[in-house]
């Protein structure tokens, strides 16, 4: 990995393969940090970063893979450029905060490409491709897309899909998606879809 200003030791802290406390201990004087990939990397734990922060990932043209999810995005925010992340499960869920996709991939074998998740969740992408066997994006309770440009592209359900379900004790619906540009690809083979 090629560090801007990280130790080693930070760097794998951010992989989830130190002490997480040494993620927060980066970012105490920084508001942002730029990371850049220069090797496939398989991640063992989800990304993690301290709230209120921003992470630039650059894959550099290399692939982050995972039997399950590499990023849990709550309350920071990711900018994904250049490679690919792959994973069994799904790859990246946002709980709060925003996710750029910038020229970068996602790909789920198993699963949803990428889930945002309530009404402080957004997901802006510009350029890149999500391919999944599911729905490429699943945007629920109150969560906002915007797209912009790439190609979202799914083997099954939708490429992109939102539950509009608001009643007592089940509300996922109040979301925003909107749509300037880019290409949906669906090979949709549920009969209820």
């Amino acid at each position: 990995i090629n560090e801007e200003g990280l130790t080693n030791e930070e760097i794998e802290a951010l992989f989830g393969i130190s002490d997480a406390a040494k993620i927060q201990d980066m970012f105490a004087e920084k508001d942002k940090i730029k990371v850049t990939i220069d090797d496939d990397m398989v991640v063992t734990q989800s990304i993690q970063v301290p709230e209120g922060k921003t992470l630039e990932l650059d894959l550099g043209g290399k692939t982050l893979s995972s039997d399950n999810r590499v990023l849990d995005i709550t309350g920071w925010n990711v900018v994904l450029l250049n490679g690919s992340i792959e994973s069994n499960a799904r790859p990246i869920v946002v709980f709060s905060g925003t996710l750029t996709l910038d020229g970068a991939d996602v790909t789920s074998k198993n699963d949803t490409g990428i889930n945002a998740t309530g009404a402080n969740s957004k997901i802006v992408m510009n350029s890149g491709k999500v391919v999944a066997q599911e729905s490429g994006l699943l945007i629920t309770t109150g969560a906002k897309l915007e797209l912009n440009g790439g190609e979202i592209e799914c083997w099954d359900n939708c490429p992109i899909q939102g539950n509009g379900t608001v009643k007592p004790g089940n509300d996922q619906g109040h979301t925003e998606i909107v749509m300037n540009g880019g290409k949906l690809v669906a090979h949709i083979k549920s009969a209820t879809y």
